[in-house]
C-alpha cells in the first residue's frame, strides 16, 4: 500500500492479469520486476520525454515507477510484438478527494494508435483505480483532435511565455 497526497490505495497495476483488448494487450510491471524490462522500453520513453514539458529526465522516470509513483504498462499486440509503453500517475484532487489517472506518457511505436486501439484497456485501468476521469497533456494540437473522437472534452488551456 502506497501513500499519495494522504490517500492510502493498493496500485492496480500490479495485478497478475494481463489486461486484453481487440488489437493489444497491456502489461502491468511491477517496480520489482522494472529493471528486467527497462531495456525494452527506455527508447520508446526517451522519445516521449522529448514532448515532456516537465523537465524530467529517463532517471526520474525510472525512479518515479521504482517508487510507486508511477505505473508502466508495456503495450503487446496479439502476436506478442512491442508496440511501446504506457506511463500512468494516480491523481488525487487535494480539494474534493476525485481520484483520475494521468497518462504521462503514451509511446507509440510506428504503424499504431494506441489510444485508438486500447481505449477500453485505459479505461478498465481507470475503473480499477477507482478514477473519475482520464487525463493528458500534449504539446500538440492535434492531439486534442484525437481524443476529442475519442470521448474527451478540452478542459484547460496552459498559456506560456518563458522569461529570459
Amino acid at each position: 500500500v502506497y501513500n499519495i497526497d494522504s490517500v492510502h490505495y493498493r496500485p492496480v497495476s500490479f495485478r497478475r492479469r494481463k489486461l486484453v483488448g481487440r488489437l493489444m494487450r497491456l502489461e502491468p510491471v511491477a517496480p520489482n520486476n522494472l529493471h528486467d524490462h527497462w531495456d525494452s522500453v527506455e527508447e520508446d520513453l526517451r522519445g516521449c520525454l522529448k514532448h515532456d514539458t516537465s523537465g524530467a529526465w529517463i532517471e526520474d522516470v525510472y525512479a518515479m515507477i521504482q517508487n510507486g509513483a508511477a505505473f508502466l504498462y508495456i503495450l503487446r499486440g496479439n502476436n506478442d510484438e512491442h508496440m511501446g509503453a504506457l506511463v500512468i500517475e494516480r491523481t488525487v484532487n487535494r480539494w474534493n478527494g476525485d481520484v483520475g489517472i494521468h497518462v504521462w506518457m503514451c509511446c507509440n511505436r510506428a504503424g499504431h494508435q494506441i489510444l485508438r486501439e486500447g481505449q477500453g484497456l485505459l479505461e478498465e485501468i481507470a475503473l480499477q483505480a477507482g478514477a473519475k476521469k482520464i487525463t493528458f497533456r500534449s504539446d500538440k494540437l492535434s492531439f486534442e483532435r484525437l481524443c476529442r473522437d475519442l470521448g474527451y472534452q478540452l478542459n484547460e488551456i496552459e498559456l506560456v511565455k518563458e522569461l529570459s
